[in-house]
């Protein structure tokens, strides 16, 4: 963890705050939530320190995520097309839309994560998203 922010320099925190920002790339791109961080980090990870914690930060938080979206779509899409649901119609529908609203929810969290870490990280704070599995140590 770093302790002394006082050290990081402008341009490892512009570039820090570049990982950070890539992973909204996601919301035009296919995966490009994981791959914009994860080009940026592979790229600078090796010459500043604080570009590897941010970019360790972000990649975890960004898959954390996408595995939350792929169980609220498996949450969603289960009782609507199985014909082994216990759930009556009724049920199925509700349970579908109380998952489309957590999908929501996930989304604008997702989005109010991300531009708080690009602040920290223009601050030269390497932010700890909430939420997160951490993958990679």
């Amino acid at each position: 963890m770093l302790e002394d922010k006082a050290k990081i320099d402008k341009g490892e925190r512009t570039i820090g705050m570049l990982v950070h920002a890539s992973s909204l790339s996601g919301f035009f791109l296919p995966l490009g939530n994981v791959v914009g961080p994860l080009v940026v980090w592979l790229l600078k990870k090796d010459q500043f320190e604080f570009v590897d914690e941010c970019g360790k930060n972000c990649i975890n938080f960004k898959v954390s995520v996408l595995m939350y979206y792929f169980l609220i779509a498996a949450m969603v899409l289960f009782p609507l097309y199985s014909a082994y649901s216990p759930l009556q119609i009724e049920s199925r529908f509700s349970f579908a839309g109380i998952a489309l609203v957590s999908g929501f929810v996930l989304v604008v969290v997702d989005i109010i994560c991300t531009i708080v870490a690009m602040v920290k990280a223009t601050d030269g704070i390497a932010y700890r998203y909430p939420l997160t599995v951490n993958f990679i140590q």
